[in-house]
């Protein structure tokens, strides 16, 4: 049980008062070590080393400007692929367009026959069209002709970009 006159037994005792100081700076460096390794960083405050915090503070604001460049570029990415499948598909709709007009030059065919060839090119034709208006990308129609010099950022500066576009011919 703790005597009422301790901390003053303490204060007078030079040698107690020197442990003490010793014990509590030992404390806080222990302290500055459990966060240094619960968090993996050696800077976690400006007062551990301010010129290292500083560059440290630009280094992960870059690094970060950098990670989203990089999404803008996948973005990118994906969008013209998006836009590249939808061309195959056209690419394939054509050819079955083209093969259906061979077809129906035979002069073998009757009118009935070129009647349903013509009837089925013109719903390849529509599907064409279908395909065109749903093809979007970032919400924006890519193979209507309106997707046109659309600019990513791609780095940390303002002059890092790219611009990207599909257009007809």
């Amino acid at each position: 049980m703790p005597v009422v006159g301790e901390p003053f037994r303490v204060a007078t005792n030079l040698g107690a008062v020197t442990a003490l100081n010793n014990f509590q700076q030992k404390d806080i460096e222990v302290q500055n070590l459990r966060r240094i390794s619960a968090t993996g960083l050696k800077l976690n405050e400006y007062s551990d080393n301010p010129s290292n915090f500083k560059m440290s503070d630009g280094i992960n604001a870059r690094t970060r400007g950098l990670a989203v460049a990089l999404d803008n570029v996948a973005t990118a990415r994906n969008i013209l692929l998006t836009g590249e499948s939808s061309l195959k598909e056209i690419q394939d709709i054509l050819l079955k367009v083209k093969e259906l007009t061979t077809l129906a030059a035979n002069d073998t065919l009757g009118d009935l026959d070129r009647t349903t060839i013509s009837q089925t090119i013109a719903g390849l034709t529509n599907e064409i069209d279908d395909v065109v208006a749903e093809t979007l990308g970032s919400e924006r129609r890519l193979l209507d002709g309106s997707y046109v010099n659309i600019s990513y950022q791609t780095g940390e500066k303002a002059t890092s970009t790219f611009r990207v576009g599909i257009a007809q011919d």
